[in-house]
């Protein structure tokens, strides 16, 4: 017998990376006391790499950073994440 399931509503932090708000990013992942254990900024060509649960993602500009929980992040690409998600 099959069943119908919806997901729950889940309200997360997330940030639009940028070419220009570098910083920002920085200081959603954490700040300087998170560089190199949680992240790393590529200043010059605007990418982030994130350690996620799954490993080291990149972020490029038009992604989304995605906050679930004080350490827990994961990388949407824009189309999926504005299907999924809508400001709370």
């Amino acid at each position: 017998m099959t069943m119908l399931f919806q997901a729950r509503p889940l309200v997360v932090e997330a940030i639009q990376l940028r070419k220009n708000n570098l910083q920002a990013v920085e200081d959603f992942l954490g700040g300087k006391a998170f560089y190199k254990t949680r992240f790393a900024i590529n200043w010059g060509n605007s990418h982030v790499k994130v350690k996620t649960i799954d490993g080291t993602r990149k972020a490029v500009p038009g992604n989304w950073i995605v906050k679930r929980s004080s350490d827990d992040y994961f990388i949407c690409r824009d189309d999926v994440f504005r299907a999924t998600y809508e400001p709370a």
